[in-house]
């Protein structure tokens, strides 16, 4: 190997090492500005200035300055019984966190931004804070959500209805489970495992992401299923008539489901072979970006699409999705995505019709260079493109919507 490819992977390791110090340091500059906030808001508040001044006076009118807090506390007790009173919504939704980045708490979100866009009075409830997350009046932390009413709360993920199941902060009438993944096989609390499926069994509406999901749902007792596919974002993810670089893209997540570690073992012989590999995402390892040609760390959809209209081929290894989106956001880029075989896509293509070439697991590697070169000449990327497009994305937002109205009983 000659010094100019290694001086390549070297910056590849420090860009890694950077975009998480960056990350970090993000999250500490949000968290101590939510504490400074915090702190002037304590200070400003009109108790705190009593008690600064009581302790001035001294000792000889404390019984005084007693007898004054007493009055303002008893003040206090019927403005929050004020303000606390109970507040109706037509849907809650309960959330992981409030850092919609990625995955299945973006898909969560966006179904609420669609229910609430359509008239909908809804409030979303996140269990773990993140300061660089969102924050908006239509949130609220797990903490803050006390005396409100819904008549249906919409449940995204194992340790959305783990809350729910021992949470006494709100009351609602109809269960709905969103279902995006398989959780009873990852979550590392069994605890939580069994609540999910608890929740799916006694659920009056299971939203599945995929008909695979579904076909899931229904074997653990789930009653009322509907496939919800939602959308690729088609404003950046789009086929474009262009000269492909010899590029291939490697998907990248700390998850051990997502099976990052079996490509990057690879990534040597393929650049042997000529081809230049750039990795985007979690690294299980920062080290790991020392055999790629550039590590992109998290990247934006305007500039994954950028780089998928321009690249030859995806690499994705996972062996678990209840979707699976970023195959589908390659395919419709034209960039040729080669997946670990996955029950994610059956019936959601026809046969012969998928958008992906599919390999029974990346365990062979002589099986994925022999896919990679046996293809590398033939025109796939608009083909893909148009079969992808041949799924109605948009269609799911609106059928969930419908699902959740007959529930309410507003239709």
């Amino acid at each position: 190997m000659n010094h100019e490819p290694k001086a390549k992977n070297e910056l590849s390791v420090l860009k890694a090492r950077l975009y998480e110090k960056e990350r970090i340091e993000e999250y500490l500059r949000a968290e101590v500005k939510e504490l400074w906030s915090a702190i002037n808001s304590t200070n400003a508040s009109f108790l705190y200035k009593i008690f600064l001044f009581g302790i001035r006076i001294g000792r000889r009118i404390k019984r005084i300055l007693k007898s004054h807090a007493s009055s303002e506390n008893k003040s206090s007790i019927v403005t929050d019984s004020i303000s606390d009173k109970e507040t109706k919504y037509e849907v809650i939704f309960v959330i992981p966190s409030n850092k919609v980045e990625l995955g299945g708490i973006k898909s969560s979100f966006e179904l609420a931004k669609f229910f609430s866009q359509n008239s909908l009075i809804l409030k979303i409830v996140y269990i773990n804070h993140d300061p660089t997350g969102i924050s908006s009046e239509s949130m609220i932390h797990k903490s803050k959500a006390r005396n409100l009413l819904s008549n249906i709360v919409v449940a995204c993920g194992s340790e959305a209805t783990s809350y729910l199941s021992s949470s006494e902060s709100f009351a609602f009438n109809k269960k709905v489970a969103f279902i995006q993944g398989s959780d009873q096989y990852f979550d590392s609390s069994w605890n939580r495992a069994a609540k999910y499926l608890d929740f799916i069994l006694e659920s009056d509406l299971v939203l599945a992401i995929s008909p695979y999901v579904a076909k899931v749902a229904k074997f653990y007792g789930a009653k009322n299923v509907v496939t919800i596919p939602l959308g690729l974002d088609l404003n950046n993810f789009y086929f474009q008539e262009t000269l492909r670089e010899k590029i291939i893209v490697v998907p990248c997540r700390s998850n051990i489901e997502k099976g990052t570690r079996l490509v990057i073992p690879l990534i040597p012989k393929l650049k042997e072979l000529g081809w230049t590999v750039i990795g985007f995402g979690d690294l299980p390892d920062i080290n790991m970006a020392n055999e790629f040609d550039d590590f992109l760390g998290r990247i934006t959809p305007v500039q994954l699409g950028d780089l998928l209209r321009k690249s030859q081929f995806m690499l994705d290894p996972s062996f678990m999705e209840g979707l699976g989106l970023t195959p589908l956001e390659a395919a419709a880029c034209g960039c040729v995505p080669i997946i670990g075989a996955r029950a994610s896509y059956k019936e959601l293509f026809k046969q012969g019709d998928e958008p992906f070439f599919e390999l029974p697991n990346f365990l062979e590697p002589d099986e994925v260079i022999k896919k990679v070169m046996n293809i590398r000449h033939l025109e796939y990327s608009k083909t893909f493109s148009e079969l992808v497009l041949g799924v109605d994305w948009s269609s799911g937002y609106e059928k969930a919507l419908n699902e959740v109205l007959n529930i309410i009983g507003e239709r």
